[in-house]
């Protein structure tokens, strides 16, 4: 069985950042609070910023998050686009293709699962 920390501490004020990136592109930047799970599977969680922009991502496994700071919009490849200001809460299935549009500069809370 793994052994993992009992407890996980940062602040949203966090300044430690690190380049996010899918392959070869930077999309934002990661303060990771946890990159371990307890168990089996993935447990992913911290803080991601970006500036305005947009870039493809696939959602790689299930990914939920709450909107921290400015306003993002998402297109899935299904044809639905989903729009986030500060406050909202969004959960997306593992597999999901999107296109991000970073409208503000925005920071989200994430936990990514699987």
């Amino acid at each position: 069985m793994p052994t993992t920390k009992s407890v996980y501490q940062s602040s949203t004020d966090a300044d430690s950042y690190e380049p996010f990136m899918v392959d070869d592109l930077q999309i934002g930047e990661v303060h990771w609070l946890r990159e371990t799970a307890g168990g089996d599977g993935v447990l992913l969680t911290g803080l991601w910023r970006a500036e305005p922009g947009s870039f493809p991502y696939t959602f790689t496994a299930d990914e939920t998050f709450l909107l921290l700071e400015g306003s993002v919009s998402i297109d899935l490849d299904s044809g639905e686009s989903v729009d986030l200001k500060v406050g909202d809460l969004v959960s997306f299935a593992s597999g999901t293709q999107a296109t991000w549009h970073v409208h503000t500069a925005s920071k989200k809370f994430f936990v990514v699962s699987g």
